[in-house]
């Protein structure tokens, strides 16, 4: 099993339309669909779900954003607490960057496939603040067109209803909020629940994969 996958059992999310982003080195992002999905263009894949009546399939991508690109910055865990409790979420920066690791030579690969897209972070920018909200905003946005991605493949439900959170991100009360705001934009007709997940290891998620799993639900 992969770590995202290992995240997701673990998150909690067990129910049609639930889904886990897990905010690592990488973004990851996936959901539970009653349709398969397979896209080698995208790295999209499935997994069949161990649910009772076995209807589910776990669909889901990767990104190569994600927070990598803050320890490339010299954000310490400290100064990302600090920044944050200064952060007005709802006044957006409008820097829309996209957030590869500094360096990264191997483009995009999901939400869209675009071997040549480079970083595009502006790390001129002095205000350490503002470059860190722009970096929670465009890895928020990214996030959003994942679940959008999978929507346009044939996701079934279209969006998530639930989405259970893995990783540092999840704990970042601005950064949910620069979410939840994100995904309001985009499905203006949802109300997604954004939560923690149960369990934030992944091996907590492999014990569960190595036991019965469907009678742990």
């Amino acid at each position: 099993t992969t770590d995202s996958i290992a995240a997701f059992l673990a998150s909690g999310a067990c129910r049609e339309g639930d889904a886990c982003t897990s905010l690592g080195s990488t973004l990851a992002i996936k959901m539970l669909s009653r349709t398969r999905l397979d896209n080698a263009q995208l790295g999209v894949y499935s997994h069949r779900f161990p649910d009772i009546n076995n209807e589910l399939w776990l669909i889901g991508g990767a990104s190569n954003c994600g927070c990598k690109i803050l320890r490339d910055l010299d954000y310490s865990v400290e100064e990302i607490e600090s920044l944050s409790e200064q952060m007005n979420a709802e006044k957006s920066t409008n820097t829309n960057y996209y957030p590869l690791p500094l360096g990264f030579e191997y483009g995009e690969r999901f939400p869209l496939d675009n071997p040549d897209q480079k970083c595009t972070v502006d790390i001129t920018e002095s205000n350490r603040m503002i470059l860190l909200q722009g970096i929670f905003e465009s890895i928020a946005r990214i996030e959003a067109q994942g679940y959008a991605t999978l929507n346009e493949l044939g996701s079934i439900p279209q969006f998530p209803h639930r989405i259970f959170t893995s990783g540092g991100g999840s704990k970042n009360s601005k950064w949910t909020q620069i979410r939840k705001d994100m995904f309001r934009n985009r499905y203006t007709e949802s109300n997604i629940e954004f939560t923690p997940a149960f369990h934030s290891e992944a091996c907590i998620g492999a014990a569960l994969l190595a036991t019965d799993f469907s009678h742990q639900r």
